[in-house]
């Protein structure tokens, strides 16, 4: 289930202890939410969603019966997705105005113990690959930037603006990676993957560097990048992949922290920490919110202290508020380019 941190962020309960096995050591995670979050109480609800089976698990591309469909960002204990819709739609991070959780682009299909490992245990995340992150940093950072220097040209808060078409959105990369291999594939288990072009099937090993391979041989091919196409959805209905960067964030920021008290025998390899590390500035530069000089003097998140002003927007104007800025507590639309009419 979802959690919002006192940060005005998306979290999630605390993941799954693991227990020892087959020589494998314990997980061990906190009893208690985490400190910074508010738990919302009650018994968890998952939406129904409308999905093609066809379209296989998002990893392995194999077709099965017993897929689960995986929420990147999960409904609240309430079972009320709104107020985590609602972040969502601040973030202006979907191409369309009444985003809903169980909406495709917030979905996918994995087998069930793919599913297991990535929503209740956090043995691995989906995260784009370095390439896809490098354009979508730089596409969010240069908006970013041109909102900030409008707030401090004219005092106005423009909304994101970004570009939907750009192919680190429409057809992003993706990579699968896992944060407790040895736990995701125990005592010598394969992760089947299928070739629909070729109609083959490759198996991955857990390697002697700790990354998946063809063999455990560090030198074997790696586990190779991947996308999600599927024919039945329609424009932007892919996973969205901001969404999949936003869960896969949650995953690094709780292993970074854990390795910061009980660290691994062995580390992750660096090209991994990397991958991580860019994952979460992505995620910042997509929290970040343009502050004013006077707000600035008594906040130092941008994203937090504008809380108030982003739900007045929304209050303001329900239906839609593309392209739209504030001036003052004044809620007035913007042009296409993002600049102010006349």
């Amino acid at each position: 289930m979802s959690l919002i941190t006192k940060q005005d962020r998306i979290s999630v309960r605390q993941f799954a202890p693991v227990p020892a096995l087959v020589g494998l050591p314990e997980i061990t995670r906190s009893a208690q939410p985490l400190s910074t979050s508010t738990s919302l109480q009650g018994p968890e609800c998952e939406l129904e969603v409308d999905l093609e089976l066809e379209e296989g698990c998002m990893v392995t591309k194999l077709v099965k019966y017993t897929h689960r469909v995986v929420y990147f960002i999960k409904n609240t204990s309430k079972g009320d997705p709104v107020e985590v819709e609602n972040i969502i739609k601040d973030l202006d991070i979907v191409p369309f105005v009444n985003f809903a959780l169980d909406q495709p682009c917030n979905l996918a299909f994995l087998e069930s113990y793919i599913h297991t490992s990535l929503d209740v245990y956090a043995f691995i995340a989906i995260t784009p690959t370095l390439s896809t992150l490098d354009s979508l940093i730089q596409m969010v950072k240069s908006n970013n930037d041109y909102r900030q220097s409008q707030m401090d040209k004219t005092g106005r808060t423009y909304l994101r603006n970004l570009d939907f078409t750009a192919q680190c959105y429409t057809d992003p990369e993706y990579e699968l990676v896992a944060l407790h291999p040895e736990h995701f594939l125990p005592n010598g288990s394969p992760l089947v993957v299928y070739d629909p072009v070729t109609q083959g099937h490759k198996l991955y090993v857990v390697a002697r560097d700790r990354c998946l391979r063809q063999s455990v041989d560090p030198n074997s091919d790696p586990f190779p990048p991947f996308h999600h196409h599927a024919k039945a959805r329609g424009e932007y209905l892919d996973p969205n992949v901001f969404l999949v960067a936003l869960n896969a964030d949650i995953k690094f920021r709780r292993y970074l922290k854990m390795g910061c008290t009980r660290p691994p025998p062995t580390p992750l390899p660096d090209h991994v920490l990397a991958l991580m590390h860019r994952t979460i500035e992505l995620v910042d530069l997509l929290y970040w919110w343009p502050i004013s000089t006077e707000d600035s003097q008594t906040s130092s998140d941008s994203w937090a202290c504008s809380k108030l002003k982003r739900h007045e927007i929304r209050a303001m104007n329900p239906v839609s508020y593309d392209n739209a800025f504030v001036i003052g507590d004044v809620f007035m639309a913007g042009t296409v380019d993002g600049t102010v009419p006349e």
